[in-house]
């Protein structure tokens, strides 16, 4: 079932730059996480949204989920995260 997704990126504001790559970084250090995307930080708000893709392979893809964002909550203190667990259908 193909999908085409759209995504806003604000690729000017270093403090939004800063924070995509330090969150990256911080997803992508876990196992089975495919990647990142969809990344949107509206700094008024302290809000942050994205989405995450975990593979099949991890034994619990909820628990790694949870510490995906149990850590990036650590690194963004008071920040309302909105976390999505996206699925690759072309690994299975």
């Amino acid at each position: 079932m193909p999908a085409i997704g759209v995504y806003s990126t604000n690729t000017k504001d270093e403090e939004v730059i800063r924070a995509r790559t330090e969150v990256s970084k911080i997803v992508l250090s876990h196992e089975h996480v495919k990647q990142i995307h969809g990344f949107c930080l509206i700094k008024e708000k302290k809000a942050m949204r994205f989405d995450i893709v975990i593979s099949f392979e991890a034994k619990d893809r909820t628990a790694v989920y949870k510490d995906v964002v149990s850590d990036v909550s650590k690194a963004f203190p008071g920040y309302e995260l909105q976390v999505a667990m996206d699925t690759d259908y072309s690994e299975t």
